[in-house]
């Protein structure tokens, strides 16, 4: 199998991983024990720090650089790599 087609499907099947974990999440979240979902409701509800907003802020400019050298590695950039 050539370099690229294999760079190709890492990539893509990442990006599936992904988002079939991010679904399981959402959609299991409801099957968990009760302590559990007592716990989440009560996460969900309290005041965030300045500095929980200032990770929030690094760890989402993470994920947009994550995509986007994600889609520059599929077009063999060579920046991408680096950003990756």
């Amino acid at each position: 199998m050539k370099p690229k087609n294999l760079l190709i499907i890492t990539v893509i099947s990442g990006w599936l991983l992904t988002a079939i974990g991010v679904t399981a999440a959402l959609l299991l979240e409801s099957s968990l024990p009760d302590e559990l979902q007592a716990y989440l409701a009560k996460q969900a509800e309290i005041e965030y720090t300045p500095l929980e907003w200032t990770l929030f802020g690094i760890g989402l400019v993470i994920v947009v650089l994550n995509l986007v050298s994600s889609i520059g590695l599929l077009f063999l950039r060579s920046w991408a790599r680096m950003i990756y």
